[in-house]
């Protein structure tokens, strides 16, 4: 955007107003927090003043240490030219639609392997309390309960109700509907190398998780291992604690092929209106000549073209 355009206030622009609205709440008739896998949201920011104008895709991740658990993201392109946003709106959508798939499930990994280690804590923190209260219950001989062991019990009273809500959230996050993805023509799947690596759960922790397709096993593939540490019965606010960045609320090898989508979108949308709809008139043609294009086919159509056969590829891994 030519001018005295000011990046900065026009991104927060973007980022200041939640069109999701998305929460982790107590829903009526339910006793543990539920996750909402809210649709995307998508729309058209324009400033005339400024003669800036932005497609604006907004996306829900999740975060253990944000409120709600829900941390609200969004991805623009930001354009002059506010015929091109309105044209190709249906093909930024569809690109954006891809990068943030791959975000998601990534976030959707990282956030059930953080479950399971805040698991395992509330496991361990659990066996420290329960032997204090033993050591405590033996060493009164006075057949009452001293206030230290009433703090001991409602710690663990604590505990146990934390361990029960966070298991129902790994239960939950396990159970998205994953097949979605495979209904697309986009395929963020990890390589066969990445898939072995996963670790052995405990037995709470399969316990915690309902049978699932091979596809969303190997996405949420258990911890290596885990050393587990004593963690306080009450959690601090979550003013105290610094939120994650993208790159950590992200399995890093979806983080990769999102920055790599995102590179394609600015790539593919260079140029003005004319230039676009040429384009892709253009390669909808060539999509149709499979057997004598081999002489007249665009390199950058093979580019993509080999993408696209390399991500349907791993899906059969």
């Amino acid at each position: 955007v030519p001018g005295n355009f000011d990046l900065n206030y026009f991104s927060l622009r973007i980022m200041s107003v939640d069109y999701q609205a998305s929460f982790v709440g107590h829903p009526p008739g339910c006793a543990y927090p539920k996750l909402n896998f809210v649709e995307d949201s998508k729309v058209v920011l324009g400033d005339s003043k400024e003669g800036a104008f932005a497609y604006v895709h907004h996306l829900t991740l999740y975060d253990l240490e944000a409120r709600g658990f829900v941390r609200p993201f969004c991805m623009a392109y930001i354009s002059a030219d506010e015929h091109k946003i309105m044209q190709q709106f249906q093909e930024l959508s569809a690109e954006f639609s891809k990068a943030s798939e791959c975000l998601k499930t990534g976030n959707r990994k990282a956030f059930a392997s953080e479950l399971e280690k805040k698991l395992k804590d509330l496991d361990y923190t659990r066996t420290v309390l329960h032997n204090e209260t033993e050591i405590q219950k033996k060493a009164n001989d006075k057949g009452y309960y001293t206030t230290q062991a009433i703090e001991k019990a409602n710690e663990l009273a604590s505990v146990e109700k934390s361990i029960i809500e966070h298991q129902d959230l790994l239960k939950q996050i396990r159970s998205y509907p994953y097949r979605k993805l495979k209904e697309s023509d986009f395929h963020p799947y990890e390589p066969e190398c990445a898939l072995d690596q996963g670790g052995t759960g405990s037995a709470q922790d399969l316990a915690a998780s309902d049978p699932a397709e091979p596809g969303e096993m190997h996405l949420y593939s258990r911890l290596p291992s885990y050393t587990p540490k004593l963690i306080k019965a009450k959690p601090a606010k979550c003013f105290d604690k610094k939120l994650k960045t993208l790159e950590e609320l992200c399995d890093i090898y979806f983080f990769t092929q999102t920055l790599d989508q995102l590179h394609h979108i600015e790539r593919t949308f260079r140029g003005d209106v004319c230039y676009l709809l040429t384009n892709q008139i253009s390669r909808a043609l060539l999509k149709q000549q499979n057997v004598t294009n081999f002489l007249f086919e665009d390199v950058s159509f093979l580019d993509g073209k080999a993408s696209e056969n390399q991500y349907r590829g791993c899906q059969g891994l």
